[in-house]
């Protein structure tokens, strides 16, 4: 469903690959496409706060793989010079 403006400056709607003029629907009819806007929109909104969440949950996995590797090579390193000086 999308909404744009035609030559002759009137509201329609595309639904189901068919245009309809917004004023020649029902009071039901406008009632239903605006909530199917509003959903839509919210949809959009939904879908981008959880590519962000998706992109912080990748971030934050590095940032502890990181971590993780950089504990164990501390750990590897101190070992290497505990055994040297032995």
């Amino acid at each position: 469903m999308t909404k744009h403006e035609t030559p002759q400056d009137k509201n329609y709607v595309t639904f189901e690959g068919k245009d309809y003029d917004i004023e020649s629907l029902t009071e039901e009819q406008q009632y239903l496409v605006h909530q199917m806007k509003i959903l839509q929109e919210e949809y959009l909104e939904l879908q981008a706060a959880l590519d962000r969440s998706k992109v912080g949950l990748e971030a934050f996995s590095t940032m502890f793989r990181n971590n993780l590797l950089a504990e164990q090579q501390s750990k590897e390193e101190s070992k290497e010079e505990s055994e040297k000086g032995a």
